[in-house]
Formats: C-alpha cells, sequence, structure tokens
C-alpha cells in the first residue's frame, strides 16, 4: 500500500489546529487506498500553536508527528522540513486554516496515478476580500505574465507533489527560493484543478502586506530577468530619440540656430540615458545569470531507470 504524506505549515493558527486536525483526521477515511500521516511544522509561531500540536501528537502519536522551528523562517521553509519527515510516496500540503478544499485531495490524487509528479490546486475563485487578497491576484498575474507562464494566474500552495520531487526540494534549500516556482521548475509540468478560496472563518493571517512585497521583490529578483530586459528596451528607445533629436540638430541648423541647440542637447541628454540603462541592462542581466548557476538547483531528476542485463 502506498503512503500519503500531509503537511501542514503552522504559523499563528493556535486558533484554527483545534478545528482543523479533527476535520483532517475524521477525513483520513477519503483515502482508503493510502496509509496516511499528518506532519506538522510550527514556524516559529508567537502563539501557542505548537502547545496545541503537541497534545494532538500525544492522542495520534501513530499518525502525527510535528517539529517546532527555534524562529520564524517562512513557509517555504516548514514544507522544506515537512518533505524531510515525509515518510510518503505522494506528499500533500495545505495550509492550516482550511480555507482550501481538503476533499481535493482525492481528486488530485487520482491525477498522482495517472503519472502526474504534481497536482495543484490554483484558485479560480477566492471568497475573502480585502487589499490583502488583491495585492495576492495582482502578483500571481504579474508572476503568470513575466516570471512562468505555467504558474497559474490565481496563485497556489495548495498540492500533491511526488517522493523524487520533494527530495530534490529539499536540496534546493535557499532563503531566496519561492516554493511555487520551485516546485513549477523542478517537475517541469503541473496537473491543475480549480478551487475556490474560502474565507477564513477564525484566526487571522500571518501573511502581511510586507511580507507579500517581499516575495514580489524576491521572485523578480530571483526567478526573472525582467526588470533588467526592460531597462534594456528602455536604453535602445532612448537611443533611438537621440537619433532623432541629431537628425533635427541638424536639419535646423542653418534655418533656426537656437532651436538647433535645443535639439543637440535632448540628444545628448537621451544618449547619456541609453548608455546608462544599457550598462545597467546588460549588469543586471550579467548578474542574474551569475546568480542562477550559482543555485544549487539538480540540473535533471531521474524519472524512471532500466538497467542493462549487465548492470542487474
Amino acid at each position: 500500500m502506498k503512503k500519503f504524506s500531509i503537511v501542514l505549515p503552522i504559523y499563528k493558527n493556535e486558533e484554527n489546529l483545534p478545528i482543523t486536525v479533527p476535520y483532517i483526521l475524521d477525513n483520513l477515511k477519503l483515502f482508503p487506498e493510502y496509509e496516511t500521516e499528518i506532519i506538522m511544522v510550527c514556524d516559529g509561531s508567537p502563539d501557542k500553536s505548537y502547545e496545541v500540536m503537541k497534545q494532538f501528537q500525544s492522542q495520534h502519536p501513530d499518525i502525527i508527528k510535528i517539529a517546532k522551528f527555534v524562529r520564524n523562517k517562512g513557509q517555504r521553509a516548514a514544507v522544506n522540513c515537512g518533505f524531510t519527515m515525509a515518510s510518503g510516496d505522494v506528499i500533500g500540503v495545505i495550509s492550516a486554516d482550511l480555507q482550501d478544499p481538503f476533499e481535493k485531495f482525492v481528486d488530485m490524487l487520482k491525477l498522482y496515478e495517472q503519472g502526474e509528479k504534481l497536482v495543484i490546486g490554483y484558485r479560480e475563485d477566492r471568497e475573502d476580500k480585502g487589499l490583502g487578497s488583491l495585492f495576492s491576484v495582482i502578483m500571481h498575474k504579474f508572476i503568470n505574465k513575466h516570471v512562468n507562464k505555467q504558474y497559474p494566474a490565481g496563485g497556489f500552495d495548495f498540492y500533491v507533489v511526488d517522493r523524487t520531487i520533494a527530495e530534490a526540494f529539499t536540496k534546493s534549500d535557499s532563503d531566496n527560493n519561492s516554493m511555487q516556482l520551485l516546485l513549477l521548475e523542478l517537475a517541469g509540468h503541473a496537473a491543475q484543478i480549480g478551487v475556490t478560496r474560502k474565507k477564513r472563518e477564525v484566526g487571522s493571517s500571518g501573511w502581511s502586506l510586507s511580507k507579500r512585497i517581499d516575495q514580489v521583490l524576491n521572485i523578480v529578483t530571483v526567478y526573472s530577468d525582467y526588470p533588467f530586459r526592460k531597462f534594456l528596451s528602455f536604453g535602445i528607445f532612448s537611443g533611438f530619440v537621440s537619433l532623432v533629436f541629431l537628425v533635427l540638430s541638424l536639419v535646423f541648423y542653418s534655418s533656426d540656430f537656437q532651436l538647433s541647440i535645443y535639439m543637440l542637447l535632448f540628444f545628448i541628454l537621451f544618449f547619456l540615458s541609453a548608455i546608462v540603462l544599457g550598462c545597467a541592462a546588460m549588469l543586471g542581466l550579467y548578474q542574474y545569470k551569475a546568480m542562477r548557476n550559482e543555485q544549487r538547483n539538480p540540473r535533471y531528476i531521474v524519472d524512471e531507470r532500466i538497467p542493462g542485463e549487465k548492470d542487474e
């Protein structure tokens, strides 16, 4: 029998856990073809989340595993820890607030059984509203358009992943890695199931606006050369405009000397802008490629290996 590990990153979920954990335990029957385990990782939560986790673990030591960070390191690190603790053939990740529908794991596992290495539950709709949600929507659309086309416009942090991808994920640990983009990069392809993100019923999100902004900056600088290519485009445009002003300066030289001087000044201004933007773009692209080469992501993951007779 295959094993299904369910990982929950925990941060400020003291009020959620008494609802979430019993709900998950009651619904493990949804996976009769799998042996199941629950792994909760407390990401340095300042509330009493870990005390609640310990109570459930003592009640269900055969099913529940827990861990606690010394200090807050982010969801990415908590998921990484959960992957290292997991013993399952396939691993599912879901938030402890159950804003994503737990039952959708059934459909995800069906796609996994059909050979998919990564199945994500992307947010096709969301009941939670507000400034934070609006910022998230804009952020996810930007990532989809400018960073990775496979990244769903609604975003995701609810998924199942094959153990081979999870093991590669843990070896690529870095403060600057985006969990979602790294998974997509490692898997190469993701099956997608649309879900509706529910409104949070209890507790408050630890995902502040400042953390969202920090994630955007991290993604743009680590996973995309988009800003530098924009600088290069602006530099080329400025160079073209400078040539136009140079031509105009020569045209007006004999008929209107003063206007010719103005055109010449504009030529110098745009020409210097082109040089500055072009140099910034080239240096940025150089640094970006050097940084990507230094990352410890595996160049390939072997899906299947069939040895020859002499190797057996």
